[in-house]
């Protein structure tokens, strides 16, 4: 069997362009229950190939912390995440749902949170109390589906979101650094 790209191509079956989980029709609590089986599919593979990148590789530029540093030590439980998985990334395939576009990362699985802080993702409530709960309903929703421990991804969260409100690419959305902001907030240890 020929090899191309280094051994980086990867071949997927045909899914059709355009169906995605976005524009489903179903609730967000459904995509991230969806979301989290996808995710909890994907860990589920085994052992990432050594060719993929820590997600220390990733969270490089992210503001470090404590927290951060104790969560990128590497785990021999660490399985292949996604680390774009959103609804725009899960496109229909028959009766069920493919991903596309990985960014593939080894890692904790507790960090596969994309789907908790994307764009797409509803706004939560303004009030600090609602917010929490919101929060706090939807991590449970999707950790539940993932197979996640939900106060480790709710750290994932925290970090990964406070990080992602202040990268170059939310520089020029200030209402996204805020909600993101808000997302940290809201899964915030009291």
């Amino acid at each position: 069997m020929a090899e191309r790209d280094a051994g980086f191509t990867l071949l997927l079956e045909r899914a059709c362009p355009g169906d995605t989980l976005l524009h489903s029709g179903v609730s967000w609590e459904e995509m991230l229950v969806e979301l989290g089986r996808l995710a909890q599919r994907l860990h589920a593979a085994g052992t990432p190939p050594p060719a993929i990148l820590p997600m220390s590789a990733y969270a490089a530029s992210w503001p470090p912390t404590a927290e951060l540093a104790e969560m990128l030590i590497p785990s021999p439980a660490d399985v292949l995440v996604h680390l774009d998985l959103h609804p725009g990334n899960a496109l229909r395939a028959g009766d069920g749902w493919k991903v596309i576009d990985p960014h593939g990362a080894r890692a904790d699985r507790n960090a596969e949170i994309w789907a908790l802080i994307c764009p797409e993702a509803p706004a939560l409530p303004d009030d600090p109390v609602d917010a929490k709960r919101s929060a706090r309903h939807r991590l449970e929703l999707y950790s539940e589906a993932a197979g996640l421990d939900a106060d480790r991804a709710a750290a994932w969260t925290r970090v990964r979101a406070s990080a992602e409100a202040v990268s170059p690419d939310v520089e020029g959305d200030p209402g996204l650094a805020e909600r993101l902001r808000r997302t940290a907030r809201a899964l915030s240890p009291d």
